[in-house]
């Protein structure tokens, strides 16, 4: 293989995801494999009613954002969602105003990738992302470093067109904070940049979205996403 065929290979990122709804509430886990090997795990505690149905969805939406924040331009992801699976191939029809507006909210999401693909696989060999979207759920004290334990207030697709699928965007506050956070950028006006600096200290950045700082263990991380 000569060196301009080497630097051709793909590099793949996979993203293995479950979501879990129960009557003490619903999460996601998320699992990154980098093409370096590299391995990144999430617990995400929703806190908003979900179905089943609707966690998977959110779980695959929230591997696909943290995947693309990370770097990723080529992309496989696995799921035991037989529903959800099928309906991003096409093969189920999506049935029902929010069911619609997460399948278009994910195909919003696969336009930003060179490449993607969807596999469904066997419960049995998705037990580690089952297992952090139950933790999410009891949110327990964490015993691992390598989990990082975030909530999310808001269903992706909450008060959303169907044909608006990027957000609307962050109000001006939140605006000020996240330009703060990413690149330094502070208003001219000396009040309006303390007062940023002073609440920047409350909020955090995760994967290029702004979150709200929660509790921190040793152990583990905590934030609030600001929608």
């Amino acid at each position: 293989m000569t060196g301009a065929e080497n630097r051709q290979i793909t590099e793949w990122w996979k993203i293995f995801v479950d979501g879990s709804a129960t009557s003490q509430g619903s999460g996601a886990g998320v699992i990154i494999e980098t093409p370096q090997g590299d391995r990144l795990q999430y617990a995400i505690k929703f806190n908003f009613a979900a179905s089943n149905n609707e966690a998977e969805y959110e779980a695959l939406i929230a591997g696909g954002k943290l995947a693309l924040a990370a770097g990723a331009k080529h992309l496989k992801a696995y799921s035991d969602s037989q529903l959800v699976v099928n309906q991003i191939k096409g093969d189920y029809e999506a049935k029902g105003s929010k069911m619609t507006k997460y399948l278009s909210y994910i195909q919003a999401l696969i336009r930003k990738l060179e490449e993607f693909t969807i596999e469904q696989i066997p419960r049995s060999k998705n037990e580690e992302a089952d297992q952090l979207a139950k933790l999410a759920n009891s949110l327990t004290p964490l015993k691992s470093r390598t989990i990082t334990l975030l909530s999310q207030e808001h269903s992706e697709v909450e008060n959303i067109k169907e044909e608006v699928l990027t957000g609307d965007a962050l109000p001006s506050w939140k605006d000020g904070i996240e330009a703060y956070l990413k690149t330094g950028t502070l208003p001219q006006d000396p009040k309006e940049a303390r007062a940023i600096r002073v609440r920047a200290g409350k909020f955090t950045l995760i994967g290029g979205e702004l979150y709200k700082r929660g509790f921190s263990q040793p152990t583990s991380n905590a934030s609030t996403k600001i929608k």
